[in-house]
């Protein structure tokens, strides 16, 4: 049932059994019975009042986002490790973000895993192949081609792909595509280097990384 060759992997929020009128601002906890007395102090607790509660439903944004800094903020101590998070489209929630990976021969799922959901897909990527891999060589199995959405596309995924030679089908994101030519110029193979419409060389010199 299970060719192992190729897999395809996707992403979803898991909404965490925690409600958001349970957040509170992170704080240092001084003993396990003050951690103990907040979790019943806010199991009865009214909504907060920049908080929205659960149960009304605020007209969606199209373009709706967390801040970046929202989970270093606040957290609920009845699930701490639930994170906030939001699709377009949808409200803000406390979710877990799971990861399923799926042998394309009969749809036969082969990890699924938890994170985070406030981490990107392409950080999880390498724990997940590094899971899945193990489950598919311990039945004489070895993983060529993983199938991926962009989200999956990052510094992080890709590295781990190349170096363990796995053929990814994943779209770039917008905005990195490559480019192996550009009008008026021309690449220089032997020199590893580009000809501008001038004649002057273009010489490779260093790689500049932003945000990773």
């Amino acid at each position: 049932m299970v060719a192992g060759k190729r897999q395809a992997i996707d992403s979803a929020f898991v909404k965490a059994n925690a409600a958001m009128s349970s957040l509170v601002e992170r704080e240092i906890m001084n003993d396990a019975a003050t951690y103990g007395k907040q979790l019943d102090d806010h199991n009865d607790e009214a909504p907060a009042g920049d908080i929205p509660d659960e149960n009304t439903k605020p007209k969606p944004r199209k373009n709706a986002k967390v801040d970046k800094k929202a989970n270093s903020k606040r957290y609920s101590p009845s699930d701490p490790d639930a994170r906030l998070s939001v699709k377009p489209g949808k409200t803000t929630r406390l979710n877990y973000s799971a990861h399923v990976s799926v042998d394309t021969q009969n749809h036969v799922i082969t990890h699924i895993q938890a994170f985070h959901a406030d981490k990107g897909d392409a950080p999880c990527l390498p724990e997940i192949l590094t899971h899945v891999a193990g489950n598919l060589k311990d039945n004489g199995m070895e993983i060529e081609d993983v199938l991926a959405d962009t989200g999956y596309s990052g510094e992080a995924a890709l590295l781990f792909l190349a170096g363990n030679h796995i053929k990814g089908f994943i779209p770039n994101r917008p905005g990195c595509q490559s480019r192996e030519s550009r009008q008026g110029f021309s690449y220089d193979g032997e020199q590893d280097r580009y000809v501008c419409p001038e004649g002057k060389y273009l010489t490779f010199h260093n790689f500049k990384s932003r945000e990773r």
